[in-house]
């Protein structure tokens, strides 16, 4: 190719390229949409945004979509991110309307709904991470109304409501929660808030915790959860005194109280203590409108019945006296009833359960005592206290130990020291005292420092700490001691008989045995001496030498014999050994055999033993030759002498013993139970006897005369 040909090739190449140029930069002068995006892809906000609000009819969707990228750009002077959403939403909303077609043509400039979604998306995202800083209700408020359809509204609402549970909490006013509630609804947090508005609500209506404002609170909210919470504080405000007023007062102002029914409870536990079945008939004259009269029914039924402790399979239960079971076998140890009550041992302690099984004290105990006088002795942590019936301790267990009470009042022991204590757990002498004995006819002997006295019920010392050694008293006089001699004094402190005796006996048909120097004589009750101190006397047995039946026995050298109440010797001392009259025959020894005499001195039963029991109900007790057995009055044996060993049981009946075993007699003499039992001994039932035989128990009804019961 020639050269002119090549530069006509080159210039018509030249000539193509500034038409194309020419002709580009026509359509771009023509075509605004594009000078737009272009400079917005430049970061020529300014440009951009002009041309985009200037085209906003012509181009609406073009427009809403640049203006929309622009304001959602932070490092840029029009950035406004309410302005962002609005025209993305505008511009989605319009480019949803359009044609296939139509959102073909689009495309040039990169908008379709993926564009659009992406920069929704984008906008949500940093909207919302802007209220996040500012983290308020106000805030959260204000995106969720403005950013509609925003994947960040659960997580707005959420940390919205939680601003506002957090604000409710700190002021802790039913008010401030039921606003809450009302703004709210469906807050997480909600129930929450329900919770401690009836809560609040509760504490804000009662807070002067009167009668009235619970049973207000009671009307006004009978939907309130704390309801029976009110229920209840009106029961424990109205009942405070425990009293069977109080309870019946409560159960008429309150029927529909939920405590009611425990309301008369009490007033039942409290009228029928005592269990009898003339306080039965009594309560239900006086409450007619008790609720539960089948349980009065029954319980009269229980209160006649005597109650066995029983055991089945290592199991304590009970049984009456016909061997129905009663109660169940469940308790690992078990006590007699006692005021209605039994102590019972659960899960190695003990408490206490009426006759129907019921549980009146939980058990709390290491050990307890059978109920006397309202009141129970227990052990608790290793010490022991006093408990009433409701369980309640009326003397704190702090003690070593407490004996059973007498005349009202028991004996206390802490750290070697005594004192007394009353059955309402009021302490009536402080524990002060070396020594102590318990009441007797309203007096206690007490001593401390080695010197004895007297106090009365009141803890008062009536009678000074005075005395080497002093006895309790009886039948108003009490023996005191000084210098090793005894004198006796009344309850003034008063001599009835000077302190210059060896030896004082006890009182005993009027007349009161005293020793002096070996010899014995006898004053009245007013220390009057009736008989001279002048009678040969065992001084060591003065007990011996006690009136009885018009007798007492006398010594002449190593004899005995009998005075009457004039000192008159009426039987001559011709007997090595004597014992007091009973039934009008006395047990003497001659020839070291013992018979019986009367009061005359005539022998009524040879001697022939060599151990003879005074007479009880016609019979006595007999031995020879090791063997003991039973006679009549008469002298005849109703029980062979052959018997390892005799006891008399409840007058009528007499337990033996021989190498076989235990039996019994009756008192004519006839076996009732073969000589086979480990042990027989008395129950709470004077009809019933527990019997133990291969290690099993088992009970026999004396008037049925037949075995009621066996241990499985």
């Amino acid at each position: 190719m020639n050269g002119f040909c090549q530069f006509r090739i080159s210039y018509i190449i030249i000539l193509l390229s500034i038409c194309a140029a020419s002709i580009n930069i026509a359509n771009a002068q023509l075509n605004p949409m594009k000078r737009a995006f272009a400079a917005l892809d430049e970061y020529d906000y300014f440009k951009a945004r002009k041309i985009f609000l200037k085209k906003e009819k012509s181009h609406p969707i073009e427009s809403a979509y640049g203006l929309a990228r622009i304001y959602a750009v932070e490092l840029n002077p029009f950035f406004n991110l309410d302005e962002a959403y609005l025209k993305a939403y505008e511009g989605r909303n319009q480019y949803r309307l359009l044609s296939e077609k139509q959102k073909n043509k689009l495309l040039k400039f990169n908008i379709d709904s993926t564009a659009f979604t992406n920069l929704m998306q984008n906008i949500f995202k940093n909207a919302f991470l802007k209220v996040e800083k500012k983290h308020s209700i106000e805030a959260y408020d204000y995106y969720l109304l403005h950013y509609a359809g925003s994947p960040f509204s659960k997580s707005a609402i959420k940390n919205r409501n939680s601003i506002a549970f957090t604000m409710a909490d700190s002021l802790a006013k039913a008010a401030a929660y039921q606003t809450f509630m009302e703004q709210y609804p469906d807050a997480e947090q909600f129930d929450e808030a329900k919770a401690k508005f009836e809560r609040s609500l509760y504490e804000e209506k009662t807070e002067d915790n009167s009668i009235e404002s619970f049973k207000k609170f009671i009307v006004q909210f009978a939907n309130n959860p704390y309801r029976e919470e009110a229920e209840n504080m009106v029961y424990n405000l109205m009942t405070q005194e425990a009293s069977i007023e109080r309870y019946y007062q409560f159960i008429k102002e309150n029927p529909e109280n939920r405590n009611v029914n425990e309301a008369w409870e009490n007033i039942y536990n409290l009228y029928v203590s005592d269990f009898s079945t003339e306080t039965f008939n009594a309560f239900k004259k006086d409450f007619p409108d008790y609720p539960f009269k089948e349980k009065v029914m029954q319980d009269i039924v229980l209160s006649n019945k005597t109650f066995l402790v029983a055991y089945s399979k290592g199991k304590a239960g009970y049984i009456d006296e016909s061997g129905q079971e009663m109660l169940p076998f469940i308790y690992e140890d078990a006590e007699p009833f006692s005021e209605n009550l039994a102590a019972v041992k659960k899960n190695g302690l003990y408490g206490f359960i009426n006759k129907s099984g019921k549980i009146i004290i939980e058990p709390k105990f290491e050990n307890a005592e059978p109920f006397r006088n309202e009141v129970s002795i227990v052990k608790l942590n290793g010490a022991y206290g006093i408990i009433n019936k409701k369980g309640e301790l009326l003397l704190d267990a702090v003690y070593d130990d407490i004996y059973d009470f007498d005349e009202g009042l028991a004996l206390l022991a802490l750290e070697n020291k005594y004192g007394f204590v009353n059955t309402e757990g009021k302490l009536v002498s402080d524990v002060v005292y070396d020594e102590a004995a318990p009441f007797s006819e309203g007096y206690a002997a007490v001593a401390l420092d080695d010197k004895g006295g007297f106090i009365n019920q009141l803890g008062e010392l009536v009678i000074p700490l005075k005395y080497e050694s002093v006895g309790s008293f009886k039948s108003g006089l009490a023996k005191v001691q000084e210098n090793e001699r005894f004198g006796l004094v009344n309850k003034d402190g008063k001599f009835i008989i000077p302190i210059k005796y060896d030896g004082i006996g006890e009182l005993s048909e009027g007349l009161i045995v005293i020793a002096n120097r070996g010899k014995c004589g006898y004053t009245d009750v007013n220390g009057k001496i009736v008989i001279p101190v002048n009678l040969e006397c065992s001084t060591d047995a003065l007990a011996l030498h006690s009136f009885s039946e018009g007798l007492a026995l006398t010594n002449k050298g190593k004899l005995r014999g009998f005075i009457d109440k004039k000192g008159k010797i009426v039987i001559s001392p011709s007997f090595q050994d004597a014992q007091p009259f009973n039934e009008g025959l006395a047990a003497v020894r001659k020839n070291q055999k013992w018979g019986y005499i009367n009061k005359q001195g005539k022998m009524m039963i040879n001697h022939q033993f060599d151990r003879a029991g005074s007479f009880n109900q016609g019979r006595a007790i007999v031995q020879k030759d090791g063997k003991s057995g039973v006679i009549e009055n008469s002298g005849k044996t109703i029980i062979p002498i052959e018997m390892k060993n005799v006891q008399q049981m409840r007058d009528a009946f007499f337990l033996t013993e021989n190498p076989s075993g235990k039996g019994l007699f009756q008192a004519d003499g006839k076996l009732i139970l073969a000589m086979e039992y480990e042990s027989i001994t008395n129950t709470e039932s004077e009809a019933v006897l527990r019997l133990v035989k291969n290690q099993k128990i088992s009970f026999f009804h004396l008037d049925l005369r037949k075995i009621i019961w066996k241990e499985p």
